[in-house]
């Protein structure tokens, strides 16, 4: 049965019938130019097929992937909508990914306008399907590039054949009986402080999209609400809504005050709704109501391609701010440079028209001097620019327009001045030293309203946030007719409202300031600022602009700051009543707190998405696991999980980036969610079976070469495919960072054949560190290892030799040393294997040279002039106090981490609109201070010693010695009263201690009142110190190993979670997994009610090790009575069983 599929929408009614021809040449592929089709380029790996029983018709169709496309160019007319069709097949049965056309849309010079896409989802091995997609061109375009894809990034194949694309009518008017007629009134346009819509994510420019008067720009947003802040409560009672799809229309939504101004604002307040319907243009309009900030609502479901949202105020006031200038028009040319500007917004001549209104008298009086305005067409009108700049507070329109039909609607915009004009994307690019593909102008609008036209007359009053105006620069409208429509230019009229520069400022400074947030939001990325003169670039012209018409505008300073590296003087409040480390520790906790909460309070979806790709979200977030352990907070816990949850369904269960190739960003998904979630949810079956899914590919990415030594074979693969020829052919320093699921598995429960391939690999990168080939110094860690010979670094010089080229950029050399560094140093934990010690060895420097790099170091934090740097070391001055026991070095060190927080929280939180590259400021002193080691981010093994319960923000702890057989620990409390806290052990291993406990009266760490000292049996996680912290006192906890016993990770591992409960008949149906090393013997489970009585119990069957990494489970199925309340199911309730931990063998119910 063939099947339709339409992109974005199930509905088509949205555009009339009237197709035009074909635009495609060859659309069958039946027509050949040698061993190609006609008219069409072929990817290098694409193919067209000769088969008839593969082809829809006749004998050919093409074969294509992402990465392998097949296109065509098509002449187009700028403006106008366009149907494309076609019919797809999948290749082979059974794939996963979900294929894509893109459209490019380009400019007369070939410069990309536009790009837009549309997926298909259900397509099949077995039939061709129908797939429909309707876009429209921007207004400057004048070629459409329709591009034949797959899925982003990925491997599988799709069969074309039969496509289309044909012009259509696209309904660009809303309803007349919606729209009001704007004669004799005042429309009151509000400036925007900002916009948010999840459904942004890191579309550049994120926060001024679609809320930007860009007639070409727009977001896809799927059921996400648009949220708008305006920069001064608006008395509205209107609102107009422009879409870009015509299958993708408003349809179904609703328009919510959330803010109605003054100090007493009222609860959200819905405005108005929209109902389903065909025009791209909605026109609102609802009773006055104060609004600062107001909610466009999307059902859940519904598909929306949003081009800007319009509040606007309606009133019959008739005044004109500023001084009046009246200006009479005339057919001319455009003056001086709007010539060129003209020329790029319009590709088509017929949207070139124009007139120009001077203030000088016409000749001839008042004569009708008639001008018409075909349907659809723009014309553009010009005030003759002035020779000095000058503040536009706005302007009226006074048009005469005889014989105009009734309910003729008529279209008005104002175009920005050029300084507000400005691509995002056009200054990183240009900033970066890049070719931009795009303009400099966006030609944006300050509004775009559309109006009745009932008397042959529109005069309107536009009240604009007031604008600047170079000299020379003249002030754009255009002016668009449903249909036909006469103009008398002799009696028609526009009256400027012009006050000085200086008087607009205060407006107009937002404006310019908003500009200034997105750009540098766009740049934080790439951060060219860091390697170029920031006064050369475009952002840094901006940002003095800023300043000089508003010195003291806080995110222009901020920015100015971090991009010329300014080093901002921060007073930090001197400690009292508290030890200077504790007071210091504290204080650094909560306020990386607050970063991470707000985070989590402003940007956070309900799906767990933070707000960027799900590699850059996990990238950010991956360090959060070392806050939890300090603070317990359950708010941490649960992001992650959710994060982990979407990130694993963004690979479709397989555990690894079904999109890029490149091992950096592919393994980044999951390395960077998954293994977070065992140290917040230590035991989880879930988090456990989904590090086994995710290590299984390691025999097929990695292999012992014909030298003896396993290597990665590439650094391009995914779960399917490995690029192996050269110069891809290589073992790069990020490619352990596939393992790091691995690393935290082997840590859990010691699987054999997943250690023996994380050892085998890391002994291989520790040979290559130590070796000395090629002049390369002991300890030096290589670019990259040849996979089959272990030859390092066999592409050099890097990154001069022209192989190289083939690879991005990040692959040519001394990327990713710092994930070798990770994989070494879990291999030694894992192991105390001296392979391992040696190289860590060598990365150690010498004590002298530490203190020497720490007294550098605290000149720098101590001097204003020194150049700032955001993401400084925030271990210098620590290792200082390592080498020295100098506790003034530890004090120093938390001092700058103040700093740092307080120079960078709004770089940080409102600055940023995704998540790549915020490195959060404590996130490793902290993690060494209080836990005693680096742990989570992209390590591979989990680094620290201990983690602390019950403390929560008010307390400071440090870790003074942490040693296989040793470990002492400072905890100081500011509570007010007593406190239950505990310590639990993470990284000493299962043995029995000695464990002492006092308090430190004189600062010297040892304890002059001694409060408990006992014998104890640790291990890892279920082993806990509990112990009561005492009111602004230091308690000192020290543990000696008296006897080691057996390694947990040998044991077998009994589990449940929330996820494996189900009911049946009366009946409780567990699922009970086995996560460890060893086959768990046969066992109990009870189902327990909320007294803790036993309601029934079940045998459980012995469950083998999972060995091959695949689930290991039991069903177990418990019959209750008739009355029965479960409250919990508990397995191996005695403890007969010795296993990895038992803190998953309860699962609490939810009533």
């Amino acid at each position: 049965m063939r099947q339709l599929l339409i992109a974005a929408c199930e509905m088509l009614l949205a555009v009339s019938a009237a197709r035009a021809d074909n635009l495609l040449v060859n659309p069958g592929f039946e027509e050949l130019d040698g061993p190609r089709p006609r008219a069409w380029s072929i990817g290098a790996k694409a193919e067209l097929v000769d088969k008839a029983d593969v082809a829809r018709s006749g004998r050919h169709c093409v074969k294509a992937r992402f990465d392998d496309a097949v296109t065509q160019r098509a002449a187009i007319r700028g403006g106008d909508a366009y149907r494309i069709r076609g019919w797809i097949r999948r290749a082979e049965p059974g794939g996963a990914e979900v294929p894509k056309i893109k459209v490019y849309f380009l400019d007369a010079k070939g410069a990309a306008a536009d790009v837009q896409a549309a997926e298909f989802k259900d397509v099949a091995a077995d039939r061709w399907t129908q797939w429909e997609a309707i876009m429209q061109a921007p207004h400057h375009a004048e070629v459409l590039n329709l591009t034949l894809r797959g899925f982003f990034g990925g491997t599988e194949w799709f069969y074309y054949d039969d496509l289309a694309i044909e012009r259509v009518e696209a309904p660009s008017w809303p309803a007349a009986v919606s729209v009001p007629n704007l004669h004799g009134l005042t429309v009151l346009v509000p400036d925007i402080a900002d916009v948010w819509t999840d459904a942004l994510l890191r579309i550049p420019p994120a926060s001024l999209v679609p809320v930007d008067g860009q007639i070409d720009t727009s977001v896809l947003t799927r059921g996400k609400d648009i949220r708008v802040r305006l920069q001064r409560t608006l008395e509205a009672n209107w609102a107009l809504v422009h879409t870009m799809r015509p299958a993708r229309a408003l349809g179904e939504a609703d328009l919510v005050a959330i803010d109605q101004g003054g100090p007493a604002s009222s609860a959200p307040r819905r405005l108005a709704g929209s109902s389903p319907k065909q025009e791209l243009v909605t026109s609102l309009q609802f009773e006055p109501a104060a609004v600062g900030e107001f909610l466009l609502q999307i059902p859940d479901k519904a598909e929306v391609q949003i081009n800007e949202i319009q509040l606007l105020g309606l009133s019959k006031a008739d005044k004109l701010a500023g001084r009046p200038v009246e200006m009479t028009f005339s057919a001319a040319d455009p003056p001086g440079p709007a010539a060129e500007e003209l020329q790029r917004a319009f590709a088509a001549k017929e949207h070139r028209g124009s007139v120009v209104a001077t203030t000088a008298t016409r000749p001839g009086g008042e004569a009708e001097s008639r001008l018409v305005l075909p349907a659809e067409r723009y014309l553009n009108l010009f005030a003759a620019p002035r020779t000095e700049p000058f503040g536009l507070a706005g302007l009226r329109l006074d048009l005469v327009l005889p014989d105009a039909n009734p309910d003729r609607l008529i279209e008005v915009t104002l175009h920005r001045p050029e300084e507000l004009d400005v691509d995002i994307r056009w200054t990183t690019c240009t900033d970066r030293g890049l070719k931009p593909p795009m303009g400099r102008r966006n030609h944006a609008t300050v509004f775009r309203v559309v109006s009745r036209v009932e008397s042959g007359r529109l005069s309107a009053t536009f009240d604009v946030p007031d604008l600047v105006f170079a000299s020379g620069e003249p002030v754009w409208l255009t002016l668009r007719s449903q249909g036909e429509l006469a103009i008398d230019l002799a009696r028609s009229r526009v009256v400027l409202g012009v006050v000085q520069p200086e008087e607009a400022y205060a407006q107009y400074v937002p404006q310019l300031e908003r500009l200034v947030r997105r750009m540098y939001s766009d740049a934080s990325e790439a951060h060219p600022y860091d390697g170029s003169d920031w006064s050369k670039m475009v952002l840094g012209s901006y940002v003095r602009r800023v300043l000089e018409l508003d010195p003291k505008n806080m995110p222009a300073t901020y920015i100015h700051r971090r991009i010329a590296k300014l080093r901002e003087g921060v007073d930090i409040e001197e400690p009292a009543g508290a030890p200077a480390w504790a007071f210091f520790a504290r204080e650094a906790l909560q306020n990386r707190h607050e970063i991470i909460t707000w985070w989590l309070d402003h940007r956070q979806q309900a799906n767990g998405e933070l707000a960027g790709h799900i590699n850059d979200d996990g990238e950010f977030s991956c360090n959060w696991p070392s806050h939890y352990l300090m603070t317990g907070d359950q708010r941490i816990a649960e992001a992650l999980r959710k994060l982990a949850d979407v990130a694993w369904e963004m690979s479709a269960g397989t555990g690894y980036t079904v999109g890029s190739r490149d091992v950096e960003h592919a393994a980044e998904d999951q390395s960077c969610t998954q293994p977070q979630v065992l140290l917040v949810d230590y035991g989880s079956p879930k988090a456990v079976e989904r590090l086994m899914v995710m290590s299984r590919y390691l025999d097929f990415w990695t292999a012992v070469n014909p030298v003896g030594r396993r290597q990665f074979k590439s650094y391009m693969f995914n779960t399917r495919q490995i690029w192996e020829e050269p110069p891809f052919d290589v073992d790069h320093p990020y490619c352990p960072l596939a393992m790091v699921g691995a690393g935290h598995l082997v840590w859990y429960a010691n699987q054999p054949k997943v250690s023996e391939i994380f050892l085998e690999e890391a002994k291989s990168w520790a040979a290559a560190c130590l070796g000395t080939d090629g002049g390369k110094p002991a300890g030096a860690i290589p670019y990259e290892i040849r996979f089959r010979d272990s030859k390092v670094n066999p592409y050099a010089p890097y990154p001069a030799n022209p192989l190289l080229q083939k690879r991005d950029e990040l692959y040519r050399g001394g990327a990713g040393a710092y994930i070798i560094r990770y994989f070494l140093q879990g291999a030694y934990a894992l192991t105390v294997d001296d392979l391992f010690g040696n190289v860590l060895k060598l990365w150690e420097p010498p004590d002298d040279r530490k203190v020497r790099e720490a007294e550098a170091a605290l000149g720098r934090y101590q001097a204003q002039d020194s150049p700032w740097e955001p993401s400084q070391s925030e271990t210098t001055l620590y290792d200082a106090w390592r080498a020295t026991g100098d506790r003034m070095w530890l004090e120093q060190e938390l001092v700058e981490v103040l700093r740092q927080q307080v120079r960078s929280r709004w770089l940080l939180t409102e600055a940023e609109p995704y998540t790549d590259r915020i490195p959060l400021p404590g996130r490793e002193l902290l993690s060494r201070m209080v836990l005693g080691d680096w742990t989570s981010g992209k390590s591979h093994v989990p680094g620290h010693w201990v983690s602390w319960e019950g403390g929560g923000l008010d307390y400071a702890a440090w870790v003074l010695d942490a040693k296989p057989d040793h470990l002492k620990a400072l905890v100081y409390s500011f509570h007010q009263q007593e406190q239950p806290m505990t310590m639990r052990i993470w990284r000493l291993p299962h043995g029995r201690y000695d464990v002492a406990i006092g308090v430190d009266r004189d600062g010297d760490d040892q304890p002059e009142e001694p409060l408990r000292r006992e014998r104890m049996e640790l291990w890892r996680h279920d082993g806990a110190v509990r112990f009561i912290a005492r009111p602004r006192q230091t308690l000192v906890i020290e543990l000696s190993l008296v006897e080691a016993l057996d390694d947990v990770r040998a044991r077998p591992d009994l589990a449940i979670g929330p996820e494996d409960v189900a009911w049946e008949d009366g009946a409780a149906v567990v699922i009970v997994h086995n996560l460890g090393a060893a086959a768990a013997p046969a066992s109990t489970l009870e189902v327990r009610g909320a007294r803790g009585e036993v309601l029934g119990k079940a045998p459980v069957p012995a469950i083998e090790a999972p060995h091959d990494l695949e689930a290991k489970t039991q069903r177990v199925r418990v019959e209750l009575g008739i009355d029965a309340k479960p409250a919990a199911i508990v397995l191996d309730a005695a403890g007969a069983i010795a296993e990895i931990t038992e803190a998953n063998n309860a699962c609490t119910l939810r009533p």
